[in-house]
């Protein structure tokens, strides 16, 4: 049994529920009084975090505040919710806004059940066994998963198994690398660095990155340029001066789906 607690409009963003004295449906009004969902349910909830929970022919599914129907939503951290609608994954915002549209066969969560952020900047979506890498906001990064690269540093074998190019906050670029090998910090001379150094190429120029972040199996490399690499050259942080144990990836050559 659903309950509806209408709030004042005034103080209200979202539709609120009203039902139909015809028919006995329940849908959804504006400040305006104007339906915005129709009178199809047979039960209806106010709104709460963006979504709400109404009644369809016995079943209880969620909608947002434009009527897009789910059939499972997750728990709302920060302002990311995972839904599943027809089947396929995505996610919403507080206000029931799509962020990453449901055509997911299978998502990544950005937070543990406990709300603990686990992923800050992508998570991997699957489309017919098609690995992608998508951020917040729904944008794919460019990807390859047909390259699989491996280096040696200090005798233990390291695998890049993906990488994304994309921007930090302030429009620098990004490359994110995942792979095997990366659980822990290698240590040089004392200090601790990375396993795996990453350069990109340019327009005929080499760009290093101006730092790195490390999470377990993540690398993040953020450069002070904002251009489209063209390559991304990989090579074992241990012997950085040594060409012959470079791996260089030609960018373009790869395919990626404009979603």
């Amino acid at each position: 049994m659903l309950f509806s607690c209408v709030q004042p409009m005034q103080d209200n963003p979202f539709p609120t529920p009203k039902q139909e004295k015809s028919t006995g449906k329940w849908g959804y009004v504006d400040k305006t009084k104007q339906v915005v969902i129709p009178y199809q349910y047979d039960e209806a909830a106010t709104f709460k975090d963006g979504v709400a929970s109404v009644t369809l022919n016995g079943k209880e599914i969620h909608i947002n505040k434009v009527g897009q129907e789910f059939e499972r939503i997750y728990s709302l951290y920060g302002d990311l919710r995972k839904v599943v609608s027809g089947g396929k994954y995505g996610y919403l915002n507080s206000l029931g806004e799509t962020l990453i549209s449901c055509i997911y066969d299978k998502i990544g969560d950005f937070y543990d059940d406990t709300g603990n952020e686990v992923n800050k900047d992508f998570v991997e979506a699957i489309i017919n066994e098609r690995k992608y890498f998508i951020d917040q906001q729904g944008k794919e990064a460019h990807l390859s998963e047909l390259q699989v690269a491996k280096l040696q540093v200090y005798g233990k074998t390291r695998i890049i198994k993906h990488y994304a190019i994309s921007k930090d906050e302030k429009g620098k670029t990004k490359i994110t690398i995942t792979g095997n090998g990366f659980d822990v910090l290698t240590f040089i001379n004392g200090k601790a660095t990375v396993p795996v150094y990453c350069d990109f190429v340019s327009e005929g120029k080499v760009y290093k990155a101006d730092s790195w972040s490390f999470r377990p199996n993540y690398v993040d490399f953020v450069f002070s340029s904002s251009l489209e690499p063209e390559k991304i050259v990989f090579y074992p942080s241990d012997e950085i001066d040594n060409a012959s144990k470079r791996i260089e990836i030609n960018v373009r050559s790869f395919v990626h789906s404009d979603l």
